[in-house]
């Protein structure tokens, strides 16, 4: 039976971006739609977002090399694992692999971005549910949205959340409520930016 209850959703915004990163952050999330895991599966980015290259759609645009705001090929990427991240986070996935940029990004909460980066970085999550998971992405003019299906665990919700703890540093953590009680509260990490 395919997944068609929604587990989770996120969505971040990149209206402001220029047109070839646009354009990166709609061919990444047409890359990864519709990807069905079964129980004990491992996602992993680039296995389905393959080389970016020009011929492949992809665009340069800005990108953050060895901590400085630069130009690269498929600029935009981290936006689209990023996105990925935080629906996988509040599906109460496994996460097995994850990065923080070198800098801070606007698009999500300090300490909840994932950055990727070819041969060096990249994003990986386990289905450690009982069930088949679907993986669905879309995008608007402004937006780029993950939706994870499965089969929903009743009263359950998940929370994620980050709080700063110095200028360029914040502690990321994942609450989960049963019936609106906490009965598991996980700290993810902590995220250091230049």
């Amino acid at each position: 039976m395919m997944p068609s209850k929604i587990v989770s959703t996120y969505t971040s915004y990149y209206g402001g971006s220029d047109e070839g990163r646009k354009e990166n952050i709609r061919l990444g999330a047409a890359f990864i739609n519709n990807i069905l895991l079964k129980p004990g599966d491992e996602f992993e980015f680039w296995k389905y977002i393959g080389e970016t290259t020009y011929e492949r759609g992809f665009k340069m645009a800005g990108v953050y090399q060895n901590g400085r705001p630069a130009s690269g090929m498929g600029g935009g990427l981290c936006q689209v694992s990023t996105t990925l991240y935080n629906a996988a986070l509040l599906a109460d996935l496994k996460i097995t692999e994850r990065s923080p940029h070198s800098l801070p990004v606007h698009y999500v909460p300090l300490g909840l971005d994932a950055t990727v980066s070819t041969g060096i970085h990249t994003l990986r999550f386990v289905n450690n549910t009982p069930n088949y998971i679907l993986i669905k992405s879309k995008t608007d003019a402004n937006n780029i949205t993950f939706e994870i299906l499965g089969i929903p665990v009743d009263g359950k919700t998940v929370k994620v959340y980050s709080k700063n703890v110095s200028g360029n540093a914040a502690d990321a953590y994942k609450d989960i409520y049963m019936n609106e009680e906490l009965v598991e509260h996980e700290y993810l990490g902590r995220s250091k930016y230049r």
